[in-house]
């Protein structure tokens, strides 16, 4: 029986984790101007090693990143 409730237990962490994940939201401007830079933002409070923003290379580039706490930024310079 305690297999049962040990089972119960992890499936309900990855539950827990995977709906923390999917209510996080990138805030910032939309709609844009091509050529404009405008910084996005990112909240989450669990742990992220390494993270990175990733973008289509005909949408624009990433000019920096950066964290602070719990928080995670991105500048974006638009090109289409």
């Amino acid at each position: 029986m305690k297999r049962k409730n040990y089972t119960i237990f992890f499936m309900a962490l990855v539950m827990g984790f995977l709906s923390t994940a999917i209510k996080a939201q990138i805030m910032g401007p939309s709609p844009v101007n091509v050529g404009s830079t405008a910084v996005y933002s990112y909240d989450y409070f669990g742990m992220v090693f390494n993270p990175s923003w990733q973008l289509g290379p005909m949408l624009g580039t990433i000019t920096s990143q950066w964290q602070s706490g719990g928080t995670y930024y991105a500048s974006v310079q638009w090109n289409s």
